[in-house]
């Protein structure tokens, strides 16, 4: 035993690189999906295990990021507050009244109506700040000290070598247009089916083509300011895709029916979109 302190207490100090501070970074975004109904919170940091702290989310409620010196307060006392009916930015001001160390937080927080904010504390090492956007469409950047507060996300990071991060996610968010993830799970289903001569070629054509007009179309409309709401017949599009393509994959290749309700999955997405096109229109136009 007093070997082994003393063989310790030989031992050279670990030298400290001198962008230590620059390394150890954390970066995250909390974002609604309008078309949806979606909540998420995505984090990315050089401390281990940061899942247990930094996100928070609950369905229908909202979802939070809280970290720098993260304090679980924002992600409890934050969701059972817009719970209760407080947006986010309401929720996020009253969390901090009761913080003796919020000059030492980031926090961001959106709810499940797509209200957005932001706070970094003027303790927060640098580079430190965030994002979100205005429902005009603008995006709103901030640095240490002040609460941003917009709408559909909010991104931020904090011992960064820059805010080009932040603006990266900030402009990735703006990019996408949901739902991607049933719309990519459709497409690679029905590429397969087709592939395998289940499905006519017509049924990949028509699909691709709606999914690069929506996309297309968001990419136009959504800088603007318009925000896809819920729509029915967009997920009864959805369901109906997806239970034709579990038919093909369960029936015979000399089955018809599947592609019944493929062709009317189909058809009622196309209403969808157009009806997506339409309300659109009238709100950029307005």
């Amino acid at each position: 035993m007093h070997l082994l302190v003393v063989a310790l207490l030989a031992q050279q100090p670990t030298a400290v690189p001198s962008d230590f501070l620059k390394r150890a970074h954390t970066y995250s975004i909390v974002a609604y999906d309008s078309a949806t109904g979606d909540l998420g919170v995505a984090v990315q940091s050089k401390f281990p295990n940061v899942g247990g702290i930094v996100p928070w989310a609950r369905a229908g409620v909202g979802a939070v990021a809280t970290q720098s010196l993260g304090n679980t307060a924002y992600g409890a006392q934050g969701l059972e507050l817009m719970a209760r009916g407080a947006s986010a930015p309401e929720a996020l001001r009253i969390v901090m009244r009761g913080d003796t160390r919020r000059a030492q937080r980031q926090v961001g927080m959106v709810d499940a109506h797509g209200n957005a904010a932001s706070w970094t504390g003027d303790s927060c090492f640098d580079w430190a700040g965030g994002r979100t956007l205005t429902p005009g469409g603008d995006i709103v950047a901030a640095g240490k000290g002040q609460v941003i507060v917009g709408r559909g996300f909010a991104a931020q990071a904090n011992i960064m070598v820059s805010d080009q991060t932040v603006k990266n996610m900030a402009d990735a968010y703006l990019r996408a247009t949901g739902p991607l993830a049933d719309r990519l799970m459709i497409d690679a289903a029905v590429i397969l089916l087709f592939l395998d001569d289940r499905l006519p070629w017509a049924a990949l054509v028509a699909v691709v083509a709606r999914d690069a007009l929506l996309i297309g179309g968001a990419r136009v409309v959504i800088p603007r300011g318009y925000e896809f709401s819920v729509s029915f017949l967009g997920k009864l599009a959805t369901w109906l895709l997806y239970a034709a393509v579990g038919f093909v994959l369960v029936t015979h290749k000399g089955d018809h029916w599947p592609l019944l309700v493929f062709w009317t999955g189909l058809g009622v997405a196309v209403a969808a979109a157009l009806v997506y096109i339409a309300s659109a229109w009238r709100a950029i136009r307005t």
